[in-house]
């Protein structure tokens, strides 16, 4: 497989085309590194970080991944993550280790993995949790029904309901759910998506819940 991607996707920069690598370490520092955006008080979500700017080589790079299953573009956007969380963001870092956080991906309907292969945001987490050493529990969610693409079909206004009430908590988890939770995604839009998750975990007492994304 790496080879077939390699063919149709050589090993170039998303940003300035040099060989080498899809995001050469000029090209990541360029990322524009955004902060995090507190929710309302009443809110299941916490809050959310989306690392960096959802825009030109990054964006392209995401919807490669996504849609035409770049999976090998995994390391460096794992490493991508770990370096931005260590460098720009250290006290989230210390604070998730000191409270004992949990990070859980946003899970794909088993229609839509088994499509694409893969879950971007379970492989991407996987990678990047390992590199900080924070715990990673990837089934802690699932999907109980199939919604459109919320990008590509939907407008605005229509992304929160399609995805009220697709989450579930693995029952396998019910009794012993940390109290600390981090939801990961790939993209952070309108949250619609991250703020069902939260809400689906708020319900079986989690207290806080945090929302992170790589872009947004």
């Amino acid at each position: 497989m790496s080879g077939i991607l390699d063919l149709l996707f050589p090993r170039v920069c998303y940003g300035c085309h040099r060989p080498g690598s899809y995001l050469c370490p000029r090209c990541s520092s360029l990322l524009t590194v955004q902060s995090f955006s507190p929710s309302q008080p009443d809110a299941s979500l916490y809050g959310h970080l989306s690392l960096f700017a959802y825009k030109s080589s990054l964006k392209k790079l995401i919807h490669d991944l996504k849609y035409h299953f770049l999976s090998d573009s995994i390391e460096i956007i794992g490493q991508l993550i770990a370096n931005s969380i260590t460098s720009d963001f250290p006290h989230f870092l210390s604070d998730w280790k000191n409270n004992n956080y949990c990070l859980t991906p946003v899970p794909l309907h088993p229609l839509k993995r088994n499509w694409r292969g893969f879950n971007q945001s379970d492989l991407i987490a996987k990678n990047f949790t390992t590199k900080l050493g924070l715990k990673y529990t990837p089934d802690l969610l699932f999907r109980t029904h199939y919604t459109k693409p919320q990008v590509k079909q939907l407008k605005k206004s229509d992304r929160f309901s399609n995805v009220a009430g697709v989450f579930s908590v693995n029952p396998k988890y019910l009794l012993t759910l940390p109290k600390n939770i981090i939801i990961f995604d790939d993209v952070f839009t309108t949250g619609s998506t991250i703020k069902a998750a939260a809400k689906t975990l708020k319900e079986k007492g989690v207290d806080t819940i945090i929302g992170l994304t790589l872009a947004g």
